[in-house]
Protein backbone atom coordinates (compact mmCIF):
# COMPACT_ATOMS: atom_id res chain seq x y z
CA UNK A 1 0.00 0.00 0.00
CA UNK A 2 3.02 2.63 0.87
CA UNK A 3 4.71 1.72 -2.48
CA UNK A 4 1.52 2.24 -4.24
CA UNK A 5 0.71 5.78 -2.31
CA UNK A 6 4.79 6.82 -3.39
CA UNK A 7 4.24 5.94 -6.96
CA UNK A 8 1.33 8.00 -7.32
CA UNK A 9 2.26 11.01 -5.12
CA UNK A 10 5.20 10.92 -7.60
CA UNK A 11 3.27 10.80 -10.83
CA UNK A 12 1.33 13.76 -9.85
CA UNK A 13 4.33 15.05 -8.90
CA UNK A 14 5.91 15.02 -12.51
CA UNK A 15 3.05 16.54 -13.75
CA UNK A 16 2.71 19.42 -11.84
CA UNK A 17 6.58 19.73 -11.61
CA UNK A 18 6.03 20.68 -15.46
CA UNK A 19 5.86 24.61 -15.51
CA UNK A 20 9.22 25.48 -16.39
CA UNK A 21 9.06 23.65 -19.40
CA UNK A 22 5.52 24.66 -20.10
CA UNK A 23 6.61 28.77 -19.62
CA UNK A 24 10.00 29.04 -19.35
CA UNK A 25 11.88 32.37 -17.95
CA UNK A 26 11.86 34.40 -20.87
CA UNK A 27 9.60 35.41 -23.88
CA UNK A 28 10.70 36.43 -27.43
CA UNK A 29 8.43 39.62 -28.21
CA UNK A 30 7.88 40.53 -31.97
CA UNK A 31 8.26 44.61 -32.06
CA UNK A 32 6.87 45.91 -35.34
CA UNK A 33 6.03 49.56 -36.41
CA UNK A 34 4.67 51.11 -39.60
CA UNK A 35 7.57 52.89 -39.91
CA UNK A 36 10.99 50.45 -40.80
CA UNK A 37 14.24 51.14 -38.99
CA UNK A 38 12.62 52.87 -36.01
CA UNK A 39 14.77 52.80 -33.16
CA UNK A 40 13.33 50.92 -30.20
CA UNK A 41 14.68 52.14 -26.21
CA UNK A 42 13.13 49.17 -23.39
CA UNK A 43 13.37 51.25 -20.56
CA UNK A 44 15.19 53.74 -21.91
CA UNK A 45 18.04 51.32 -23.55
CA UNK A 46 18.59 51.43 -27.32
CA UNK A 47 17.72 47.83 -28.05
CA UNK A 48 17.32 47.56 -31.75
CA UNK A 49 15.52 48.94 -34.90
CA UNK A 50 12.24 47.69 -36.27
CA UNK A 51 11.02 45.07 -37.33
CA UNK A 52 12.67 42.97 -34.38
CA UNK A 53 12.25 40.53 -31.73
CA UNK A 54 13.35 40.98 -28.04
CA UNK A 55 13.68 38.38 -25.35
CA UNK A 56 12.33 39.38 -22.19
CA UNK A 57 12.36 38.23 -18.64
CA UNK A 58 9.40 36.67 -17.67
CA UNK A 59 9.12 38.73 -14.58
CA UNK A 60 6.58 40.42 -13.13
CA UNK A 61 7.16 43.91 -13.86
CA UNK A 62 5.88 46.01 -16.78
CA UNK A 63 7.88 46.77 -19.42
CA UNK A 64 8.03 50.87 -20.82
CA UNK A 65 8.77 50.74 -24.73
CA UNK A 66 9.65 53.82 -26.46
CA UNK A 67 10.34 54.37 -30.79
CA UNK A 68 11.53 57.02 -32.04
CA UNK A 69 12.31 57.87 -36.25
CA UNK A 70 13.27 60.61 -37.56
CA UNK A 71 10.07 63.00 -38.85
CA UNK A 72 8.03 61.12 -36.49
CA UNK A 73 6.48 61.70 -33.20
CA UNK A 74 7.83 59.80 -30.73
CA UNK A 75 5.59 56.74 -29.11
CA UNK A 76 5.57 55.00 -25.96
CA UNK A 77 3.51 52.26 -25.25
CA UNK A 78 3.88 49.66 -22.34
CA UNK A 79 4.02 46.06 -21.89
CA UNK A 80 2.71 44.50 -18.78
CA UNK A 81 2.97 40.37 -17.53
CA UNK A 82 -0.07 38.85 -16.87
CA UNK A 83 0.37 35.34 -14.85
CA UNK A 84 0.65 32.55 -16.73
CA UNK A 85 -2.41 30.10 -16.54
CA UNK A 86 -0.26 26.32 -16.16
CA UNK A 87 1.84 28.29 -13.40
CA UNK A 88 -1.25 29.22 -11.51
CA UNK A 89 -2.31 26.05 -11.25
CA UNK A 90 0.91 24.23 -10.35
CA UNK A 91 1.15 27.39 -7.73
CA UNK A 92 -2.78 26.39 -6.50
CA UNK A 93 -1.84 22.68 -6.26
CA UNK A 94 1.90 24.10 -4.36
CA UNK A 95 4.04 21.77 -6.35
CA UNK A 96 7.45 22.16 -6.94
CA UNK A 97 7.16 23.16 -10.37
CA UNK A 98 4.59 25.85 -9.17
CA UNK A 99 7.45 27.13 -7.27
CA UNK A 100 10.53 26.99 -9.12
CA UNK A 101 8.39 28.87 -11.58
CA UNK A 102 8.00 31.57 -9.65
CA UNK A 103 11.73 31.57 -8.53
CA UNK A 104 12.86 31.37 -12.24
CA UNK A 105 10.42 34.02 -14.19
CA UNK A 106 8.89 31.22 -15.90
CA UNK A 107 5.89 32.16 -13.41
CA UNK A 108 5.10 35.33 -15.51
CA UNK A 109 4.58 35.62 -19.69
CA UNK A 110 3.34 38.32 -21.48
CA UNK A 111 -0.16 39.42 -22.94
CA UNK A 112 1.66 39.73 -26.01
CA UNK A 113 3.77 38.96 -27.54
CA UNK A 114 3.51 40.53 -31.03
CA UNK A 115 3.73 44.50 -30.79
CA UNK A 116 3.12 47.10 -33.44
CA UNK A 117 3.73 50.37 -32.63
CA UNK A 118 2.06 53.53 -34.91
CA UNK A 119 4.26 56.54 -35.86
CA UNK A 120 2.64 59.79 -36.62
CA UNK A 121 4.93 62.33 -39.04
CA UNK A 122 5.36 65.84 -36.91
CA UNK A 123 4.13 67.64 -39.88
CA UNK A 124 1.19 65.16 -41.46
CA UNK A 125 -1.18 65.71 -43.63
CA UNK A 126 -4.78 65.35 -42.70
CA UNK A 127 -4.84 62.52 -45.32
CA UNK A 128 -1.54 60.97 -43.45
CA UNK A 129 -3.53 61.27 -39.96
CA UNK A 130 -6.21 59.82 -41.35
CA UNK A 131 -4.01 56.68 -42.39
CA UNK A 132 -2.63 56.73 -39.43
CA UNK A 133 -5.82 56.50 -37.37
CA UNK A 134 -6.86 53.68 -39.89
CA UNK A 135 -3.76 51.81 -38.83
CA UNK A 136 -4.25 52.54 -34.63
CA UNK A 137 -8.09 51.34 -34.76
CA UNK A 138 -7.96 48.44 -36.97
CA UNK A 139 -4.67 46.96 -34.79
CA UNK A 140 -6.71 48.22 -31.28
CA UNK A 141 -9.93 46.31 -32.18
CA UNK A 142 -8.80 43.62 -34.08
CA UNK A 143 -10.02 41.55 -31.43
CA UNK A 144 -13.78 42.58 -31.17
CA UNK A 145 -13.85 42.71 -35.31
CA UNK A 146 -12.63 39.08 -35.47
CA UNK A 147 -14.98 37.87 -33.02
CA UNK A 148 -17.92 39.97 -34.74
CA UNK A 149 -17.23 37.90 -38.01
CA UNK A 150 -17.52 34.86 -36.26
CA UNK A 151 -20.69 35.57 -34.99
CA UNK A 152 -21.83 36.51 -38.53
CA UNK A 153 -23.44 33.00 -40.22
CA UNK A 154 -21.71 33.23 -43.20
CA UNK A 155 -19.85 36.82 -44.46
CA UNK A 156 -18.52 35.24 -47.37
CA UNK A 157 -21.87 33.94 -49.07
CA UNK A 158 -23.77 37.21 -47.70
CA UNK A 159 -25.15 39.59 -50.68
CA UNK A 160 -23.65 42.97 -49.96
CA UNK A 161 -23.54 44.35 -46.91
CA UNK A 162 -26.69 45.04 -44.97
CA UNK A 163 -26.86 41.80 -43.50
CA UNK A 164 -28.13 41.86 -39.89
CA UNK A 165 -25.46 40.43 -38.12
CA UNK A 166 -22.81 42.48 -40.42
CA UNK A 167 -24.30 45.58 -39.66
CA UNK A 168 -24.55 45.49 -35.84
CA UNK A 169 -21.72 44.78 -35.76
CA UNK A 170 -19.95 47.82 -34.59
CA UNK A 171 -16.23 47.76 -34.68
CA UNK A 172 -16.59 46.91 -38.32
CA UNK A 173 -19.15 49.19 -38.81
CA UNK A 174 -16.67 51.62 -37.44
CA UNK A 175 -13.78 50.74 -39.42
CA UNK A 176 -16.49 50.70 -42.63
CA UNK A 177 -17.26 54.61 -41.81
CA UNK A 178 -13.48 55.11 -41.55
CA UNK A 179 -12.41 53.58 -44.38
CA UNK A 180 -15.24 53.34 -47.14
CA UNK A 181 -14.15 49.45 -47.07
CA UNK A 182 -17.19 46.89 -46.98
CA UNK A 183 -18.06 45.52 -43.93
CA UNK A 184 -18.37 41.94 -45.44
CA UNK A 185 -14.19 42.77 -47.09
CA UNK A 186 -13.60 43.67 -43.37
CA UNK A 187 -15.15 40.87 -42.05
CA UNK A 188 -13.68 38.48 -44.24
CA UNK A 189 -10.30 40.10 -43.13
CA UNK A 190 -11.09 38.99 -39.76
CA UNK A 191 -11.71 35.85 -40.53
CA UNK A 192 -8.77 35.13 -41.85
CA UNK A 193 -6.95 34.75 -38.54
CA UNK A 194 -4.08 37.08 -39.15
CA UNK A 195 -1.77 38.65 -36.41
CA UNK A 196 -3.62 42.39 -35.36
CA UNK A 197 -0.58 44.43 -37.03
CA UNK A 198 -1.01 42.15 -40.16
CA UNK A 199 -4.70 42.84 -39.98
CA UNK A 200 -4.27 46.35 -39.50
CA UNK A 201 -1.62 46.66 -42.58
CA UNK A 202 -3.89 44.39 -44.91
CA UNK A 203 -6.91 47.04 -43.97
CA UNK A 204 -4.56 50.32 -44.67
CA UNK A 205 -3.33 48.74 -48.60
CA UNK A 206 -6.92 48.06 -49.74
CA UNK A 207 -7.83 51.59 -48.25
CA UNK A 208 -5.00 52.71 -50.24
CA UNK A 209 -5.73 50.40 -53.16
CA UNK A 210 -9.43 51.76 -53.71
CA UNK A 211 -8.19 55.61 -53.18
CA UNK A 212 -6.01 54.96 -56.05
CA UNK A 213 -8.53 53.82 -58.27
CA UNK A 214 -10.53 57.35 -57.80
Amino acid sequence: MKKRISFIFTALLSVTACGTIVGGSNTNVRIASNVESADVFIDGKQTCRTPCSVRLSNSMFRYDIRLEADGYRPQETVLKSTVNVFMTYNLSNLSVGGLTDLSTGGFWTYGKNRILVILEKENATPEEKKQTEILRFAYTNYTEMQGEAFRNDNPEAAEGDETPDIADAEQISALHALTGLSKKFIANEALKDMEPDAFAKSILNAYETKNKKK
